[in-house]
């Protein structure tokens, strides 16, 4: 039976160093498979299929784990996990999970991972700020009007208190920290007839009742992997004692293969002229050859479709077990 690759993994990239008004939040896809997609510059900018001349990558293994590769020397990567930190090896995946801190070329991104999807395209900034602030300014006319009705409707008001009313904080409890609310004692508590209290018993009436922070859990070790890496699977057990099973393709045999292939994809947009990303679904059979290649969403049935499912066929691989997985062909 072949093995199916998994989805690709969709992530936010959180700016973490950046004190402009830009918007602070890249959503990004990384895709499975080893085939180009996101990837950081030199200079640390988040970039789509511009692999070859790239600093780091990000991309799904073929056990499902989203992953950082370092593919250059030119500046520096490294991942930090709560109190651990790591400066990523040249050629080495290693394991990313939510709420990791990336560092590359001197910017600093939080990762916020979505889950898997069958979407695939490019990065692209979210537009969170703009809402929220036209959102807080929306709040602040709300209150100013209600005020301005309140005042008509009394008349009596003095300035002082038409003042207070027409100018509410936008900014309510979300914005404050209640530990000091709910540790500082209450005006006069621990007190007799004005005598000051005892300081243990004035101690342990203010942590009274307080809930007590669980100690963090044991941060996860930050994993770095070989490349390619090894199957997360068993190998079938062959069918007879005296037949040896063949090997199974590894993560490299596979980029490898369907890189090859590329220039008879760039051909098919060159006759076709139509851009996008194509989702093909390749099944290879024992011993290496194709047997289908199948190209699924809007470009199935198209002639660019028709074009890169033959172009697909031609990928020839080392002798191996079946297996079936998903690839994706950039037209441009």
């Amino acid at each position: 039976m072949g093995m199916s690759l998994p989805d690709p993994i969709e992530l936010c990239l959180e700016e973490l160093d950046d004190a402009s008004d830009a918007e602070p939040y890249v959503r990004c896809i990384a895709v499975t498979g080893g085939s180009p997609g996101l990837c950081f510059s030199p200079a640390g900018e988040v970039l789509w299929r511009l692999n070859e001349s790239a600093l780091a990558e990000i991309w799904v293994s073929l056990d499902g784990r989203l992953m950082l590769f370092r593919k250059s020397l030119q500046a520096q990567v490294s991942l930090t996990r709560v109190e651990r930190h790591l400066e990523l090896p040249l050629g080495k995946p290693v394991i990313v999970l939510g709420g990791d801190e990336i560092s590359v070329a001197g910017k600093r991104f939080r990762v916020h991972v979505h889950g898997t999807t069958a979407e695939v395209r490019p990065p692209e900034r979210l537009k969170l700020r703009r809402a929220r602030n036209l959102a807080v300014a929306a709040a602040i006319a709300l209150g100013a009007l209600t005020a301005d009705c309140k005042h008509g409707a009394t008349g009596g008001s003095t300035a002082t208190t038409s003042s207070a009313t027409a100018t509410p904080s936008p900014v309510t409890a979300a914005s404050h920290d209640f530990k000091d609310a709910r540790t500082a004692p209450a005006a006069g508590a621990g007190s007799t007839n004005g005598a000051a209290p005892d300081a243990g018993t004035a101690d342990a009436k203010r942590t009274k009742g307080l809930r007590r922070t669980p100690p963090h859990p044991a941060t996860p070790p930050i994993q770095i992997r070989d490349y390619p890496p090894a199957p997360s699977y068993k190998e079938p057990e062959p069918e007879k004692a005296n037949v040896a099973a063949l090997p199974t393709l590894s993560q490299g045999d596979i980029v490898s293969a369907m890189k090859a292939v590329q220039p008879r994809v760039k051909e098919c947009y060159n006759q076709h002229k139509v851009p996008g990303i194509v989702s093909v679904s390749i099944s290879v059979s024992k011993g290496g050859r194709i047997a289908s290649a199948t190209v699924t969403g809007k470009f199935a049935g198209t002639p660019s479709g028709k074009c890169v499912e033959a172009a697909a066929k031609t990928a020839r691989f080392p002798p191996c077990e079946a297996m079936d997985f998903p690839w994706h062909f950039a037209l441009e």
